[in-house]
């Protein structure tokens, strides 16, 4: 299987590193199980460099607004699920399951590791890999895909609509591609 090289103009439009100013909620600790609910489109949750987070997630991000920026450490034995919003993160995700992006969109600019699998069921949900992800089982797209970083995938990579698109020196590795 060959990725081309799309124009820009059907690449997503990655969010930057999305900054810490306006944060309505800051974590600058270990939190264990944090319960939040971002629902507005003024929330922002940022995870403070040195912050760890830690058990389970339940964080849910329901506004096409609101904001999830890490800077921290996320080690949880669960997955996540982003419903709706914009997700950033500029360090560490270890999740002990799945990466499910409904609508809304994950950028990663630092590394995430998932035992599960990457899933974009919506033709409306976009993920930006921009450095390093290793996927445990799937990948399994139907929004659009932009990789400039390494996507290791330990078994399919699978795509049902939407857009791959590589502009700089992206590479996936994977057992098959569908």
């Amino acid at each position: 299987l060959c990725f081309v090289t799309l124009s820009p103009a059907q690449c997503p439009s990655c969010a930057s590193d999305a900054g810490t100013s306006g944060c309505t909620i800051t974590l600058t600790d270990t939190v264990t199980n944090p319960t939040y609910a971002l629902n507005s489109s003024s929330d922002k949750l940022c995870i403070a460099t040195g912050a760890v987070i830690q058990g389970t997630w339940d964080i849910t991000i329901t506004d096409p607004d609101a904001v999830i920026v890490n800077n921290g450490k996320i080690n949880v034995s669960n997955g996540i699920t982003i419903g709706d919003g914009t997700f950033v993160n500029n360090h560490e995700i270890f999740l002990g399951g799945d990466l499910t992006v409904n609508d809304g969109q994950m950028v990663n600019y630092g590394i995430t590791n998932l035992d599960g699998t990457l899933s974009l069921p919506s033709s409306s949900a976009e993920f930006c890999n921009e450095d390093s992800m290793a996927v445990g089982t799937d990948v399994s797209l139907a929004g659009d895909f932009l990789n400039n970083g390494v996507l290791s995938v330990n078994n399919e990579f699978n795509q049902s609509s939407g857009n791959i698109c590589v502009t700089g020196i992206g590479k996936v590795y994977a057992y098959d591609f569908e």
